[in-house]
């Protein structure tokens, strides 16, 4: 019938988890950069992609994911079901 309440909100978690990936661009950029500190901006990175395949975990459960969010996903992320 309904949506589950919540459903159409902006501020979800894995809107926070992609805003602090964002966030950490010039992090990143900056530990990268530096010899020093190369290492552990590779460090940095893997965190990240973790972090973006948890986001995406979070961001498609039934009870999370809005509206816009069922339709688009499959095609954002090239996964298709198969029908035969």
């Amino acid at each position: 019938m309904g949506e589950p309440a919540g459903t159409d909100r902006i501020l979800t978690i894995p809107n926070l988890i992609s805003l602090l990936r964002i966030a950490l661009i010039p992090v990143f950029f900056a530990l990268i950069v530096d010899h020093d500190t190369t290492q552990l901006g590779l460090v940095l990175f893997v965190v990240v992609v973790a972090t973006d395949w948890v986001d995406g975990a979070i961001a498609v459960r039934p009870d999370r994911c809005p509206s816009s969010g069922r339709s688009s996903t499959p095609w954002l992320t090239g996964s298709r079901s198969r029908r035969g």
